[in-house]
Formats: structure tokens, C-alpha cells, sequence
């Protein structure tokens, strides 16, 4: 009788062993599955924020070159308008020598 019961026992222990064995091996396998999961969610931030950094210094790289363009607009707008400039003070210069050379013919 004691040998059964004693029996008994160890049955229901050895089961209650594989049940937390088996426990043991789902935690294992759920934190598997979670560190994976959490991995591919930083691998997808990762890739999200290096696309986000590309698109940025993208659009940086049109504005620099907007600016710069300008720049160069502004450049020879500024050289046309000096070009200019020293053309008018040139026919300045020829119409006041014509001038002064009939006031001189005329005298």
C-alpha cells in the first residue's frame, strides 16, 4: 500500500516536472520569438531612420544648390550691371569728347 501511494507520488511528480519542463521550453521559445521580434522592430526603425537622414540631406542638397544657383545669378546679374555701367560711362566719355571737340571746332 505505502509502495503504491509511494509510486503514486513519484508519477505525479515526474508529471508535474514535464508539465514545468515544458513551461520552461514555451518561456524559452516566447523569449525567443520576442528578442527576434524586437530585433526586426529595430532593424525596421533603423532603416526608417537612415531613410529619413537620406531624404534630409536630400532635400539639404537642393536647397544648397538653389542657393548657390541664385548665387551665381546674382553673379552675373551684378557683372551685367557693372558691364553695363562701364558701357554707359565709355559712351559718357565719347559723347563729352565729341562735345569738347565741337566746342573746339567752333571756336
Amino acid at each position: 500500500r505505502e509502495l503504491t501511494k509511494t509510486a503514486a507520488q513519484r508519477k505525479k511528480l515526474e508529471d508535474e516536472s514535464r508539465g514545468l519542463k515544458t513551461r520552461i521550453q514555451q518561456l524559452r521559445t516566447e523569449k525567443i520569438d520576442t528578442l527576434s521580434k524586437h530585433d526586426q522592430e529595430k532593424k525596421i526603425y533603423k532603416l526608417v531612420a537612415l531613410d529619413d537622414i537620406k531624404r534630409v540631406e536630400a532635400e539639404k542638397r537642393v536647397i544648397i544648390s538653389k542657393y548657390e544657383l541664385k548665387q551665381e545669378n546674382y553673379e552675373k546679374e551684378k557683372l551685367t550691371t557693372e558691364k553695363e555701367i562701364e558701357e554707359l560711362n565709355e559712351d559718357l566719355d565719347e559723347k563729352e569728347k565729341q562735345l569738347k571737340s565741337r566746342l573746339f571746332s567752333c571756336m
